[in-house]
């Protein structure tokens, strides 16, 4: 077999296809799934600590000597292999929870039985009969298992299906009959064998199977590859729903290049529903394959044809350097509003723009390509591919190679047709000097492709005019214009991001499109940019109240004389120091005269403002309770917000806020005030209202408390792998809509109850079928109990982006699962949390307990240890929040930078300085909290004063 040499082969690419191996041998799950039920912990372990004074909980938590830098490099990998669907068992490999088995021996194998190759491959024996057994750990991205023996080359066709079924195959199918004669296609899975799926197909049509792929393996090694390697092996392919018109002359054309080679046709059977369903068949398909293929060359399934060599094509794809060459043609679309953004290349070459319709790359890249920068997978099918290449051409300019001089691939639109005639042969381009390998007639007319084909000799007479017939058919019936017409009119407003649920129409569920309308247009002019709107318009917690434009932040740092702030005339010798305004905070909310004293208790306040690098207003900014957001609105600021803004520029020392750090704590995504250029404190601020280096993210502290002893519990001891006790409401994210699809009951529990409604208040966005459901688990266990036995514990949005369960996570000695998009993390400038938490995209939501499997026990272990170290130093009460608020910009905006990274490691090893004078926060916050964020009957309800959870 050629598998090991293709596997070697590979990893002789370019430096972005580097094997992320995943080592899983003692993963954070387990793979028994034999616990039935929940172990709690003795109810004198627990603690609200409202108002103690005993601060000797926080544990052991002096030092924080421990480096596990190398934390997030374990689980990042993971969460990169399962976007691209590497954490899931394809083909013949059996799934046992953490490994993919290769199979016993069978017909399907080799004489041998099968083998597994590559970087993560184990042995052991079976747990049901203790043979010896073989796979590899998910998440290996280059690991297969392969026949020890090759298939059969002569592998003969079976009958697989009668007209009217499906038949299942893994190879090649020929559809028709003996009489008729047979069409055939290189699949992978379900083809509807019937004649709507064939054109001008005889009566009493069958599908055979043989199962066997095409190598695609090149006879000879093509200048620039390796000598030392066996040749490459290129797959070529297409995506089509039925036998098109013309797919019998793209087949033809891939005929000619030999006999290892075959057109793989793809979504065969299936229902045209859009482009983006398109680009998710290639991705797919590529995926289950990529262990059989290097290279890959995509062609559009009706208007294509091959007119090289496999080994000139191969030449000079490796010419360009480049891990993926696309098609380019005269027109921009259709994205023109992103010409500006196209790479300099475009400026000067002769096909300006990127064509969808022909491509070839490295496989792996391909696959990194679709599905984690583009993520295809999560994207709606009503996105365009063509659009999608060129959104990401224009986020990276390195994302692939434009052939602007057609040197591997001619396009056949507008005057691009006229720049052709035929040579020898072969179709010569006048303008540019070059003989393309591969045509695309793209647009409607399809005459020029036939016109060079039939001039070049590819056609026979018959073969000929049967084209230019059907080609007649497609012109009197308007096919492509009307299939065209049908996708933009179902398709008018779609999601253009990668979600959980891409078909959701969240913007017309909401009520919210015309505000949507405006939204973007303010956005526009405030400046953002078209892929910060693309995503921010889509975000509801947008439209939850008014965001005014934030002063622009120059990002110098105060010693560098920022334009939002600068240091003292005598800081040198005053070092850094904080100036508290004097005012009266009898009628301040408890929440900040908490802030306001926690600053008191610190070395930094002076008396003195001219000493002062930061000062803190003495009126509320907290907008405590939402008083600040008043009605909501969303075209203008609150009335209350207004009246706040304006107060603030009467202070003594505003200066147009520089120097001045506001401290907010409402549940907007944004500063709902006009702080212009001061620093902003505030919990749930997301990437869209974050001037990085200057604002800073703080967590909401935790209303339930958790004594060390708990936090102790090592992960090994607990019995739940991923735990989530929550409620849902009509405001709530649409996240935890679809929490209930992880939930297992065994080691897997997320409840998410309808408590903020009933079955009679029901909305299209509330109350649905899984509330009973939800509801009886979320009453079978207690949050406190479910923490503690926990290793991960989810952490999605609620009314904001952030959550006091962040905090309450890390109170429990879990480890936070972070599934929030454009959320700010706490204090990031200077906590690494990939030390302690994974992050993972809301639209990987549904792979997460595989994501969390997949990460080594001893690194679980670690994480959980730091985890519980950060919150005992910095996270454990509201005074420790705002202190280490001030070290974040005492460290990036009054330290030189070639001092920064000390002085963080230093934060890191010592934890806070004066943590000893820090006290708990004040049992009237959490009061305050209560009422503010808990109904009386959500109260009522509570078994362990986790009254919000």
């Amino acid at each position: 077999t050629r598998m090991p040499a293709m596997v070697q082969g590979r990893r002789l690419m370019l430096a972005w296809a580097a094997v992320w191996a995943v080592q899983v041998s003692s993963a954070g799950g387990s793979d028994t799934g034999k616990s039935k039920a929940l172990h709690g912990v003795d109810t004198d372990s627990l603690s609200r600590r409202q108002g103690s004074s005993d601060v000797s909980d926080r544990g052991e938590a002096s030092k924080i000597p421990e480096n596990l830098q190398s934390a997030g490099a374990v689980w990042r990998p993971v969460v990169r292999a399962a976007a691209q669907g590497a954490l899931a068992c394809h083909g013949n490999e059996v799934d046992s929870n953490r490994h993919c088995i290769c199979p016993p021996p069978g017909p399907s194998a080799g004489t041998g039985g099968w083998k597994c190759v590559g970087s993560g491959c184990v042995v052991g024996h079976s747990l049901s009969n203790g043979t010896v057994v073989q796979g590899y750990k998910k998440g290996c991205t280059d690991c297969a298992c392969i026949p020890v023996d090759a298939p059969d080359k002569s592998a003969t066709w079976e009958p697989c299906a009668a007209q009217g079924q499906t038949c299942l195959c893994e190879g090649l199918v020929r559809l028709g009959s003996p009489t008729h004669g047979w069409q055939s296609n290189v699949v992978d899975g379900r083809v509807n064998c019937s004649e709507k799926y064939l054109r001008g197909a005889p009566n009493a049509t069958v599908c055979h199977c043989k199962r066997v792929f095409p190598s695609g393996q090149l006879e000879t090694s093509p200048a620039g590859w390796p000598t030392d390697k066996p040749p490459p092996r290129l797959l070529i392919m297409t995506v089509a729903t039925h036998r098109e018109p013309f797919i019998d002359i793209v087949e033809h054309s891939a005929e000619l290049l030999g006999a290892q080679f075959a057109l793989h046709v793809v979504g065969i059977g299936g229902v045209f529903t859009g482009y983006g369903w398109k680009l998710q068949q290639v991705r797919d398909y590529l995926v289950r394959h990529r262990h059989q293929y290097d290279l890959v060359l995509f062609m559009d399934s009706f208007d294509t044809f091959v007119f090289a060599s496999p080994e000139e094509i191969v030449e000079k794809f490796l010419a360009f350097q480049a891990p993926m060459v696309v098609s380019g043609e005269v027109n921009m679309w259709p994205e023109p509003h992103l010409k500006e953004f196209m790479p300099n290349s475009s400026r000067t070459g002769h096909y300006k723009y990127p064509n969808s319709g022909t491509y070839m790359g490295w496989v792996d890249y391909i696959i990194e390509l679709y599905s984690e920068r583009i993520a295809i997978q999560a994207k709606s099918i009503c996105v365009d591919d063509q659009g999608e290449l060129i959104k990401e051409l224009a986020r990276n300019s390195s994302a692939f190679a434009i052939d602007h001089q057609a040197a591997l691939f001619q396009t056949l639109f507008g005057w691009a047709k006229d720049d052709l005639e035929v040579r020898d042969g072969r179709p010569f381009n006048v303008a540019t000097g070059t003989r393309p390998c591969v045509l695309h007639a793209n647009g409607w007319d399809k005459s020029p492709l036939l016109r060079l084909v039939k001039e070049s000799g590819k056609f026979t007479p018959d073969q000929a005019s049967s084209a230019e017939g059907r080609m007649r058919l497609l012109e009197k019936k308007h096919t492509l214009q009307e299939r065209e017409q049908a996708i933009n009119q179902r398709c008018a407003l779609h999601n253009p991001n990668p979600t959980i649920a891409p078909e959701d129409k969240l913007l017309e569920r909401y009520g919210v499109v015309e505000k949507s309308t405006a939204l973007a247009g303010r956005l526009r002019e405030s400046g953002k940019s078209w892929d910060e709107i693309e995503q921010q318009v889509w975000e509801i917690q947008e439209y939850l109240g008014f965001c005014p434009a934030l002063a622009v932040y120059d990002g110098q740092t105060a010693l560098q004389n920022s334009s939002a702030i600068s240091t003292p005339s005598n800081f040198a010798a005053d070092g850094f120091k904080v100036f508290l305004y004097p005012g009266p905070e009898d009628k301040l909310p408890a929440v900040y005269r908490a802030v306001r004293n926690a600053i008191r208790s610190s070395p930094y306040v002076t008396q003195d403002p001219s000493e002062a690098a930061v000062f803190v207003p003495d009126i509320d900014v907290s907008c405590w309770c939402e008083s600040c957001l008043g009605k909501r609105t969303f075209n203008e600021m609150a009335s209350e917000s207004a009246t706040l803004s304006e107060k603030l520029t009467r202070l003594d020392h505003w200066n147009g806020g520089r120097n001045h750090i506001i401290f907010e704590f409402s549940d907007a995504p944004c500063i709902p005030f006009q702080p212009e250029h001061a620093m902003v404190a505030s919990v749930g601020l997301s990437t869209f209202h974050y001037r990085k280096g200057l604002d800073i993210a703080m967590p909401l502290f935790a209303m339930v408390e958790f004594n060390s002893s708990v936090r102790k519990i090592p992960a090994s001891a607990r019995k739940l792998l991923l735990s989530f006790r929550g409620t849902r409401s009509p405001r709530s994210d649409q996240t935890r809509r679809h929490l209930w699809k992880l939930h297992n009951g065994v080691d897997v529990i997320t409840p998410c109850a309808c408590r903020w409604f009933d079955a009679d208040s029901a909305t299209p966005t509330g109350y649905d079928e899984r509330c009973k459901l939800d509801e009886v688990d979320f009453e079978g266990i207690t949050y406190t109990g479910l923490l503690a036995s926990s290793k991960f514990s989810l952490i999605v949005e609620g009314f904001g982006y952030h959550s006091f369960r962040l905090t309450e996570v890390l109170a429990a000695g879990a480890i936070p699962v972070i599934v929030i998009d454009h959320y700010v993390l706490p204090y990031e400038d200077v906590l690494d949390w990939s030390e302690f938490s994974v992050r993972v995209p809301e639209h990987l939501l549904l792979d997460v307990s595989a994501i969390l499997r997949a990460i080594p026990a001893k690194t679980v272990a670690a994480m959980q240890r730091r985890a519980a170290r950060v919150y005992e130093q910095f996270l454990w009460s509201l005074d420790a929040q705002v202190v280490m608020a001030f070290e974040q910009v005492r460290i990036m905006q009054f330290t030189p930078l070639e001092m920064r990274q000390q002085e963080i490691d230093n934060l890191m090893t010592n934890g806070l300085p004066y943590l000893e004078q820090l006290a708990v926060t004040p049992s009237k916050v959490q009061s305050d909290s209560m009422h503010c964020n808990a109904p009386q009957h959500r109260r009522a309800k509570a078994r362990d004063g986790a009254v919000m959870r």
